[in-house]
């Protein structure tokens, strides 16, 4: 059964106060709502870089007027932002988000190299992740601050961005 509004509300209330707390829990979730939330409120803390490496930047999961705003904002206060798109062809270009990122080249990365990665993350400030457990279902586990667990990712994508060009 998806969660209520009310629960939505109370989840996004933690999440906001385990980012600005910067606390190390581990954050399960486990729908596209909640994944929603947890890289809205995320993308909106980012203050040096936002890689993203997902399969097409997802309307559900991405597409938020909030998330736009937080990308347009990052940008505009020089935030590295990158989405590494494993599957170019089916980025929706009516999405705001989609819109934002398209203000700054080299944004949106064709990871099409990548395809058979089945694993899908986030990492902000190299400190903050979101990381897919089963991208079907939006199941991940995440944390507002574990280095340990973000960094290695954010080696992961800059990596693979000496490879790719921009989509």
């Amino acid at each position: 059964m998806p969660a209520s509004q009310k629960d939505l509300d109370a989840f996004r209330f933690m999440v906001h106060l385990l980012v600005e707390m910067k606390s190390p829990s581990l954050i399960d979730n486990g729908s596209p709502a909640h994944a929603r939330i947890i890289l809205e409120e995320m993308a909106a803390a980012a203050e040096k870089s936002i890689y993203v490496f997902c399969g097409c930047i997802d309307k559900d999961t991405w597409g938020s007027s909030e998330m736009a705003r937080s990308i347009e904002k990052a940008i505009d206060g020089n935030v590295d932002v990158r989405f590494l798109v494993q599957h170019p062809t089916e980025i929706p270009n009516d999405s705001p988000t989609v819109l934002a990122l398209r203000k700054k080249e080299g944004s949106i990365l064709d990871a099409s190299p990548f395809a058979p990665l089945e694993k899908h993350f986030a990492v902000f400030d190299r400190r903050m992740f979101r990381f897919e457990k089963d991208d079907a279902a939006k199941t991940a586990i995440a944390s507002a601050n574990k280095p340990d667990m973000a960094e290695p990712l954010g080696d992961l994508v800059l990596d693979m961005m000496k490879t790719l060009q921009p989509a």
